[in-house]
């Protein structure tokens, strides 16, 4: 397989080449206050280019070292400065622009839809030096790398979890990129970085020690209607616990945290439920007040026990019988009806079809094959449904293939079978056959699959009948679907 056209890890390795204020060329070098390796003391630094650079930044068009890397505020986790892979999103998105160079308009904007909501991304630009370009999420909370655009750039990605649970891609010159775990995602390897006292290399994802009622994740989706794109968009990035305990005191947190308590101990009151009995005096002596019901709300959000316990389906909308009630004269002058029979063969599969000379209601039934049995067992089916709309089948109409059932079809079911001469077809059942046929077709041409199995052809065949019979026959003197007359 073809390999990569660079070494993308460089991104993480050296100083971004750039302009300042005056258009001159600079180098950008992250650095944290402090640190020993690079002589600056600030967040970040300009180096003109007659300047010397440390050893850091001798390659510095390559990319960008992470020595320590900053926090977005809400981005406990880190995802900021980091970039992940994911085998399951289409496109790569990046949130920190100084991972990328040359943003632009985009060509063509995405129409982005994650399970936290929509938004429309009209900006890309260039990840070091990754061939395609990639799109700018200002708002987005992570750098997601698709594995599909890197195979497509011609990568080698292997995994081998019995010897590491890790992603590796293999680039030019043998270089490899490691995407390790952390916390369930593949985080892309940086060697030195977040070394935390006995603990292994990790990421700044790794957290020793996880509170999980300080980092319950909140969602907050509102209708956007700017550029002309309606749908959901992200208000805000990730709310935690620990973001909304912000402008209260430890003792309203405390209070909050018993109202919670209290509302389990109670057995999962609704919370106007909880409020009423406080007010009402049922609790003696209850410690629990309304306001700290109304903090409780306010910091954790809803209940997810709660939730998953109480939620229930949506109440369906109701339905209202509209049939139509078919003309007296339909059944007054039409009890006993003609159809017309015939085999048809769709790809792999085979039916039997039938049409009526007075409603024209189509039939489409699948069999094994075309032996008698089976198609006995086909007729019988579209029978019962005629007698159930209150109508009798007295003649058939069909090819002289259908001749070895005279007999059965007459001793049982008291039906007379008219075959055409020898040679000839029955035009209204040929018809039929071209009608459902074309039907079919066009289903088939829409599917993104160049094969499909049999019984998907059979579902089709079945549909094409039962969608024709939706509307009335113009061919019928009676301008009435046999569904009316079915469930009359």
């Amino acid at each position: 397989m073809k390999t990569g056209h660079f070494d993308m890890s460089n991104v993480f390795h050296h100083a971004i080449k750039g302009k300042d204020e005056n258009d001159n060329d600079v180098y950008l070098i992250p650095c944290p206050a402090g640190t020993t390796n690079v002589k600056l003391q600030a967040d970040w630094h300009y180096a003109s280019e007659n300047k010397d650079l440390p050893d850091l930044a001798t390659e510095a068009d390559q990319g960008l070292q992470f020595i320590q890397s900053r926090r977005k505020e809400q981005d406990p986790f880190g995802l900021y400065d980091h970039v992940i892979m994911d085998s399951g999103c289409t496109n790569t998105t990046i949130c920190n622009d100084e991972l990328m160079h040359g943003l632009r308009h985009a060509e063509k904007e995405l129409d982005m839809h994650t399970n936290v909501g929509s938004r429309v991304l009209e900006e890309e630009g260039f990840l070091g030096k990754f061939p395609p370009p990639v799109y700018h999420n200002e708002d987005g909370i992570a750098n997601v790398l698709a594995m599909r655009k890197m195979i497509a750039a011609g990568y080698r990605i292997t995994m081998d979890t019995d010897t590491d649970n890790a992603f590796i891609v293999h680039c030019d010159g043998n270089r490899k990129m490691r995407f390790v775990n952390r916390k369930g995602v593949y985080v892309l390897e940086q060697l030195g970085a977040n070394v935390e006292p006995g603990a292994k290399e990790t990421s700044a994802m790794y957290r020793r020690q996880l509170n999980n009622l300080n980092n319950q994740p909140h969602f907050e989706l509102s209708s956007n209607r700017q550029n002309g794109y309606a749908g959901l968009e992200m208000t805000s990035k990730m709310a935690t616990v620990r973001k909304n305990k912000e402008g209260f005191t430890p003792r309203q947190v405390k209070a909050a945290m018993e109202a919670r308590s209290a509302m389990h101990i109670l057995n999962a009151p609704s919370t106007k439920s909880l409020k009423y009995a406080i007010r009402s005096g049922l609790i003696k002596n209850c410690p629990i007040t309304e306001e700290a019901i109304n903090h409780a709300e306010a910091i954790f959000g809803p209940d997810a026990s709660t939730l998953k316990g109480k939620s229930t389906r949506p109440t369906p909308k109701k339905t209202y019988d509209d049939f139509l009630s078919p003309p007296a004269e339909l059944y007054q002058h039409n009890r006993s009806i003609t159809v017309c029979i015939d085999h048809m063969e769709i790809e792999n599969a085979k039916f039997l079809t039938c049409i009526d000379t007075t409603v024209c209601y189509r039939s489409c039934i699948p069999v094994q094959n075309l032996k008698t049995d089976p198609v006995f067992e086909a007729l019988d089916k579209i029978f019962c449904r005629y007698n159930k709309a209150g109508f009798q089948v007295k003649i058939i109409k069909c090819d002289r293939a259908f001749i070895p059932l005279t007999d059965d079809m007459l001793d049982n079911m008291g039906v007379t079978i008219d075959p055409t001469a020898a040679g000839d077809h029955e035009p209204t059942a040929e018809r039929n056959n071209r009608m459902l046929k074309e039907r079919v077709r066009v289903a088939l041409a829409r599917l993104p699959y160049k094969v499909v199995p049999k019984v998907i052809t059979e579902c089709l065949g079945r549909r094409a009948a039962k969608l024709l019979n939706v509307f009335p026959q113009k061919d019928s003197k009676y301008l009435i679907t046999f569904q009316s007359a079915a469930t009359h």
